[in-house]
């Protein structure tokens, strides 16, 4: 069975196709996923194109689905620092541990080695993928959203949003359930005062606002008791 995990990395960047092709089941490769159009084009003379990835519709990539762990497996391989962390990694990836690689190979000899740096595009769509869909902060016209999906073992992160010219300082934080009782999977509280719903409404004057996002640990949300017949 192929599986559609490694999805939407190829559209994060480019280049991480290589890193994507993870498809599982005897076929490797992203074009071996069932329902997955690919086309590439190439500008003769000159070392530079395009590729388009076109999924099914309602296709779900891993990034999305929360819980935490399995969120960040493809989010660690894309980012350079993981690749420079040791002298053998280092020669593995040949390539700058501070910049987004468009390109890494997954093919002998050179399995590992990075490429094609510097692009802005490939740094511009892992930026998005880094802060909408593992940090789980969206914009919805006047209305920040957040839908976190943190590793388990991430205490949370901190961010300093800036809606023109009114500053927001979130602070999203991994809580466990309250005594094992079932609770929503995100909570905001702006300025002290509890929010209805997974955002914020920005406003626009001048003023600095504390925001505080609650998270239900995924280990807590999965020890949470099923509901037995009638309850």
């Amino acid at each position: 069975m192929i599986s559609y995990r490694a999805l939407l990395i190829g559209v994060a960047s480019v280049g991480a196709l290589a890193i994507a092709s993870h498809a599982e089941g005897p076929a490797r490769g992203l074009t071996s996923v069932a329902g997955i159009k690919v086309g590439h084009y190439t500008m003769p003379g000159r070392p530079t194109g395009c590729t388009v990835i076109l999924p099914p519709a309602g296709a779900v990539a891993s990034v999305d689905v929360r819980g935490g762990a399995p969120a960040t497996k493809e989010t660690d391989l894309l980012n350079p620092v993981n690749h420079g962390r040791t002298e053998d990694a280092v020669a593995r990836y040949r390539a700058e541990p501070y910049v987004v690689a468009a390109d890494v190979y997954s093919v002998p000899p050179h399995t590992g080695r990075g490429g094609w740096t510097w692009y802005t595009g490939s740094a511009g769509w892992m930026y998005r993928l880094v802060l909408e869909s593992l940090l789980g902060v969206s914009l919805h016209a006047d209305r920040l959203r957040f839908a976190p999906c943190l590793p388990a073992h991430w205490d949370g992160y901190s961010l300093r949003y800036r809606f023109r010219e009114t500053t927001y300082a979130i602070a999203v934080r991994q809580v466990e359930s309250a005594d094992g009782a079932a609770a929503s999977p995100v909570g905001v509280i702006v300025d002290g005062v509890a929010q209805a719903g997974d955002g914020v409404l920005l406003v626009d004057d001048r003023q600095e606002h504390r925001v505080d996002v609650h998270v239900v640990r995924a280990s807590a949300i999965a020890r949470e008791p099923a509901a037995g017949p009638g309850g």
